[in-house]
């Protein structure tokens, strides 16, 4: 289905909204018959509480009246979770790769133990050959 766009709402510069009829929106959606959410601006002076005291009582079972932040809250919990989520895999990332360096090196130790023997027996210190494999694992 095609939508044309008939125009601008006013002071909606910086935002993205778009406002149709909820028939052929729900038309578009293929949600005849069902609505999710709606969106009131109320106009200036008017009280939010005022406005949900008032009409609160006369929805319907299930329906209920949100302010913006209570959306924002909820999403802002999400992205939260997901940062943690992101910063406890980055910590595995970075303890397995510490691992995998670790054992490498241990296992290059091991593959020249008869050499470092050798190395020992012919009179180089401990401290010199430490130096030694410190140096070839640059």
């Amino acid at each position: 289905m095609r939508v044309r766009v008939a125009g601008q709402l006013a002071g909606a510069a910086d935002e993205r909204i778009a406002a149709m009829d909820i028939a052929s929106a729900q038309a578009l959606f293929e949600r005849l018959g069902r609505l999710t959410r709606v969106d009131l601006r109320l106009r200036p002076g008017v009280d939010p509480q005022r406005f949900v005291e008032r009409h609160a009582p006369a929805l319907p079972a299930g329906v209920a009246i949100d302010r913006p932040e209570a959306s924002l809250q909820a999403t802002e919990s999400v992205s939260r979770s997901y940062r943690v989520n992101l910063n406890v895999l980055a910590l595995v990332a970075l303890f397995t790769g510490g691992l995998l360096v670790f054992s490498t090196q241990a296992l290059g130790v091991v593959r020249r133990r008869a050499q470092f023997a050798l190395l020992r027996v012919l009179g180089v210190t401990r401290g010199r050959l430490a130096r030694l494999v410190r140096s070839k694992a640059r």
